[in-house]
């Protein structure tokens, strides 16, 4: 546990301290003075938990040399305070300790900078304001630069908190708690507005910086808070910097590298300070608090100076800014480098996500450095620059006849004049008001613009940030501190965040919906109700007074107008991404939405079907098939920042609209307009679908890439069948959708495929179509032998048909497609009948299958899947030389061809081929197919899918085979992480990890890791157990197993020895030999049953 630093001021570096090589003195040019807050510390406060790094000893004197550091420390532990211990006697005594330490003629003069955290602010502003002797008066005169973190210049509502406690501690301890200091920190305390009011009108040239957190601070252990508000941390006055940090109240002043995005602000403003405070302490002018008082009122026009403007802009001052210390810190490491060189910077982003805000909050922060002119004009239109490049025509009292935007521009255009920024705010149509025309041509000076047009990125700025909905945290502090009582004393954080996702964390549809519960004294709950059934109204909501924005139904009203008189494309794009899921809309998406694509016809060979074939209209097709159509539309919808998007490493774009926007649209069309186009956006997701996982290697990859589109346009569909639209009863419609629902349960959990099936079957009650039906009961069987109900597996088939019974007397007359398709049937039903472990009666299923004549594509397809089985079969029952040899043939026949790579058969061929490798003794090889497998999985980003699994098992097997211990243990614990994040397992993923721990027993058995062998076999029969398998050969295998286990550990005693080998022998007694498992069954089987033997147990009797 760290000690508590020594009262009074310490020096932490001296750059004297250590005399220089050649005997002469080191500069030091200001003196930095550290001030710790309340229950802090002169260093703790100051020192980074996890690196131990005190930044004011460790980090500032390497960047800063010419500095001499000290820390001020006082007592300032709440349960060590005493009545008589208060500001005055801490702020007079600061001052004299730095009286004492300054005693030469250079350090008398010498410039101070105080650094203050929290209640160490309010230490500083005591300081300064007392009525002292000459000697301490010119301490007070030094000091030049105040940097407050933290400060509770309003109060704090958390020492209301410390006030409950300072009372507590009064009961229990002899010293009496500070309860005058904490209540006097309380918010709207009067002692300090009137402390804070005298400091700003004694404080002269003293700059300052404020700095203040973004996130919450934990409170003990039971909840967060924010303990200084940003409203509080700043004291309102201009120039002021205040800059916010990705930090909670503590680790405000606490960092642990120079390159940390929280240090680098601070650092620059020290540094600034001291090169201007060396160069000539004396060289900045004064200002009255009177000039900065009109310099920072919000809408008027002051000048103070010939050369210091600052015109503001008009409406409510900036108080608060959430979520976004990122983007300000951007901002601020841009504008600083180079010092005032010429610096374009743009915010871009849909309108309501706070663009303004940020770059308000910037100017506010920064109206210190620029010493010419800060200036605020309203770019919505040419009018509006004009009105303003007038109104700053008057300020700067220029004379010069004619143009004045000339005259203006000329006058920042003088050298002298370098140190300007100008905030171009709602520049969204730049080319339309001829923007560029009003900027000065000089290569210095800052620029800022806010915009919705995307085109401004990398032509009229160097610089640029697309603004995004705020983070969750932030979002749900926003709506918690600003949505009125009934949500902020108790705040339901669960119900506040379930309103911050209605509302997509969209800055202006959060502050409106504050305003709402705080003039309607509505909770989160209350409002997340009112939402689901009236929306419209909730969105259109405008409060009586203080927001001056557009209400949210309205933000985007003149861009929807904009586009329908620009641009139908663009209108139609913007429809189609309304009915779309909203958070990533695949260029692939549109690319086969519009394009012919590849599906089996019933002669079992490839067919292209265009999009009009499968009901998407023709003219929309031809607008997403044209390229440059299609750009043109998609630049208007940037222009508009309706839209985003990003370039994936694919080079494919992928766009992303906000679900606000998606309801303003739907909220501007008539039903039947609503009717047509969700019907157009689910026919065209159908359309681009991957329907058939041998035409396309990448249909997986694909296939889940769309499936959330698929997942929203059968919400409209279902919107659709509750009006009693018919249009799903048309042939081409019915078979669009069932095909693609059938494809698409096999992609995500169980609770989809089980959905997406119950609606094929819906959408085909009426449809005979054999193809279909047939597909329908094969993927119903798949589905419920995943979840392990053998008896609806077998009903699932019996509803559609008995396969051998069909295959006799149908097959003749059936189409290839559909021939196929029954040999699909078949090779199901045989597979229930391999898991039951009758195999004779699986082989006479399999061979009742043929090609109708010459095999078609399709059929030859169904053939080699036939043939995968029979070797199954044959390693099954042991023959893993002959298998190996048939399968081996199936996997090079296969090599290279159309619907071999990537394909989820190619995956199960390699995994049976694997297997059977580890079988006859070549792991190597065995990995070396599994991991040309396995590589493009992974760049695919596809590896944690079923299939993906269970090859990295195959590889795990290769591994332990060769004893690579460390390696298969890695792997096979990654495995488990993954299904353990799955939450419910199915029955397969149970089977995926009982061979985990099948492995992990296996490697520490083999490793003579007996107790850690024991406790993963007995996991692994808790795993066959929970499934229905506890007695069957794995479990007898696995009881063999901990039974030798024990005798080896020697913690058994022979009773419960026998007792576990008896029940192994009993189940054993009803079980044929069947090697299901790779090696499992086989050699460690036999390894087991040897080691048993040679232990001398021989027969297994049973237990006493």
């Amino acid at each position: 546990m760290p000690t508590r630093a020594e009262r009074g001021v310490t020096v932490l570096h001296d750059p004297r301290a250590t005399p220089s090589n050649d005997g002469s003195m080191a500069e030091i040019a200001v003196d930095v003075v550290a001030i710790h807050g309340l229950n802090g510390d002169a260093e703790q406060t100051w020192t980074h938990r996890d690196s131990g790094v005190l930044w004011l000893r460790d980090l500032l004197p390497e960047e800063i040399p010419a500095i001499r550091v000290l820390t001020y420390g006082y007592d300032a532990r709440i349960a060590n305070f005493t009545s008589q211990q208060h500001l005055r006697s801490i702020s007079i005594k600061l001052i004299s300790e730095l009286v004492d330490l300054r005693r030469t003629d250079e350090e008398k003069h010498r410039p101070i900078v105080l650094v203050c955290h929290s209640l160490g602010g309010i230490v500083a502003k005591k300081a300064l304001l007392l009525d002292r002797l000459s000697a301490d008066k010119l301490v007070q005169d030094c000091v030049r630069g105040v940097m407050f973190f933290g400060t509770p210049h309003n109060g704090s509502d958390i020492a209301a908190t410390g006030r409950i406690l300072a009372t507590l501690v009064s009961k229990i301890s002899p010293l009496n708690a500070p309860r005058a200091l904490l209540g006097m920190l309380r918010r709207n305390s009067q002692e300090l507005f009137e402390m804070t009011e005298d400091f700003v009108k004694r404080r002269g040239d003293i700059e300052l910086v404020a700095f203040y957190e973004t996130r919450r601070t934990r409170v003990g252990c039971v909840f967060k808070t924010m303990v200084v508000e940003r409203s509080s941390a700043i004291l309102n006055v201009g120039p002021e910097n205040a800059i916010p940090q990705d930090a909670d109240h503590v680790q405000l002043v606490r960092f642990s590298d120079t390159e940390k995005t929280k240090f680098r602000p601070v650092l620059y403003r020290l540094k600034e300070w001291v090169d201007r405070f060396r160069c000539d302490p004396s060289s900045e002018p004064t200002q009255t608090a009177s000039d900065r008082s009109s310099a920072a009122n919000a809408g008027h026009l002051a000048v103070t100076t010939p050369r210091a403007v600052f015109l503001g802009p008009s409406g409510e001052p900036c108080q608060s800014l959430y979520g976004r210390a990122r983007e300000l810190a951007e901002m601020e490491e841009f504008f600083s480098g180079g010092r005032f060189q010429r610096h374009t910077f743009a915010l871009c982003g849909l309108g309501g996500v706070g663009k303004t805000r940020v770059a308000l909050c910037y100017v506010l922060g920064h109206i210190l450095q620029y010493k010419c002119a800060v200036v605020w004009l309203n770019a919505g239109s040419e009018a509006s620059l004009e009105n303003d490049f007038h109104r700053l025509y008057d300020a700067l009292q220029l004379s010069r006849p004619g143009d004045k935007v000339e005259a203006v521009k000329g006058w920042f255009s003088q050298s002298h004049n370098q140190k300007w920024l100008f905030v171009f705010d709602n520049a969204n149509s730049p080319d339309k008001v001829g923007l560029e025309k009003y900027i000065p041509i000089v290569n210095w000076g800052h620029i800022i613009f806010t915009t919705r047009d995307q085109a401004v990125m990398g032509t009229l700025c160097q610089r640029w940030i697309e603004l995004q909905p705020l983070p969750k945290e932030a979002s749900v502090s926003l709506l918690v501190e600003t949505s009125g009582p009934a949500n902020s004393t108790q705040p339901d954080t669960q119900a506040a965040e379930e309103v911050a996702k209605l509302l997509g964390y969209l800055p202006l549809a959060m502050v409106h919906a504050a305003a709402f519960m705080r003039s309607r004294h509505k909770t989160f709950r209350q409002y997340g109700h009112m939402f689901a059934t009236g929306r419209d109204q909730l969105l259109g909501f405008t409060p009586r007074v203080g927001l001056q924005q557009s209400p949210v139904l309205r933000t985007w009203e003149l861009s929807f107008k904009e586009l329908e008189q620009d641009s139908q494309d663009a209108v139609a794009i913007l429809l189609l991404f309304t009915f779309l899921d909203p958070a990533s809309i695949p260029e692939i998406l549109l690319h086969r939405g519009c394009t012919a694509n590849r599906r089996w016809g019933d002669n079992g060979e490839i067919v292209d079907v265009a999009a009009h074939g499968e009901g998407v209209e023709e003219v929309f097709a031809s607008l997403l098939g044209n390229e440059f159509r299609l750009d043109d539309a998609i630049e208007r919808l940037l222009a508009l920042s309706l839209i985003s998007c990003q370039t994936g490493p694919d080079k494919w774009r992928t766009f992303s609209i906000h679900p606000l926007v998606q309801h303003c649209v739907v909220h501007r069309l008539s039903a039947d307009k609503v009717r047509i186009w969700s019907r157009q956006a689910l026919l065209l997701v159908c359309h681009a679908f991957p329907r058939n996982r041998y035409l396309e290697p990448s249909n997986g990859v694909i296939g889940r890439r769309l499936l959330p589109h698929l997942r929203r346009v059968l919400l409209e569909y279902d919107e659709l069948c509750k009006s009693g639209d018919s249009q799903d009863q048309t042939p081409i419609f019915r078979h669009a959708l069932a095909s693609t629902l059938l494809s698409a349960s096999r992609y995500s959990d169980t609770h989809w495929k089980l959905e997406a099936l119950a609606r094929t079957k819906r959408v085909l009650s009426q449809d005979g179509d054999p193809f279909l039906n047939a597909e329908l009961a094969h993927r119903g069987r798949a589905v419920q032998r995943m979840l392990g109900a053998t008896d609806i597996e077998k009903t699932v088939l019996c509803e559609t048909f008995d396969p051998g019974a069909q295959a006799g007397q149908h097959a003749r007359q059936a189409s290839k497609k559909y021939n196929a398709q029954l040999g699909e049937m078949i090779i199901s039903s045989a597979g229930g009948l391999i898991r039951e472990g009758k195999l004779e009666a699986a082989e006479a299923k399999l061979r009742q299958w043929m090609a109708l004549g010459t095999p078609s594509t399709l059929e030859s397809i169904t053939l080699r899947a036939q043939q995968m089985n029979l070797c199954k079969i044959l390693r099954l029952r042991g023959a893993f030389e002959l298998a190996l040899a048939k399968l081996d043939s199936v996997f090079r026949e296969s090599m290279g061809g159309v619907f071999f790579e990537g394909s989820g058969w190619h995956m199960v061929l390699v995994w049976e081929l694997a297997g059977l490798l580890c079988e006859v003794g070549d792991p190597v090889r065995a990995e070396r197919i599994l991991l040309d497998t396995l590589k493009p999985m992974a760049e695919a980003n596809i590896l944690d899918i079923r299939n993906g699994r269970r090859l990295r098992l195959s590889l795990a097997e290769t591994y332990l085979q060769r004893h690579m211990f460390d390696q298969a243990e890695q792997l096979l614990y990654i495995l488990k992480d993954a299904f353990d994040s799955d939450g419910q397992l199915d029955n397969l993923a149970q089977e995926c990890v009982f061979r985990i721990w099948m492995m992990l027993a296996r490697k520490s058995h083999m490793q003579f890791a007996w107790s850690e062998a024991l406790s993963r076999w007995r996991k692994a029969l808790s795993v066959l157990e929970s499934i229905g398998y506890g007695h069957g050969a794995h479990a007898v295998i696995v009881r063999k197993s901990i039974g030798h286990a024990l005798w080896m550990d020697g913690t058994g005693d022979e009773n419960q020895v026998q007792r576990i080998l008896y029940q192994a022998a009993s189940d054993w007694g009803d079980i044929n030999r069947i090697y299901w498992e790779p090696r499992f069954d086989s050699a460690w089987h036999d390894h087991i049953e040897k080691a048993l033997q040679d232990r001398g147990e021989g027969p297994v009797r049973p237990p006493i």
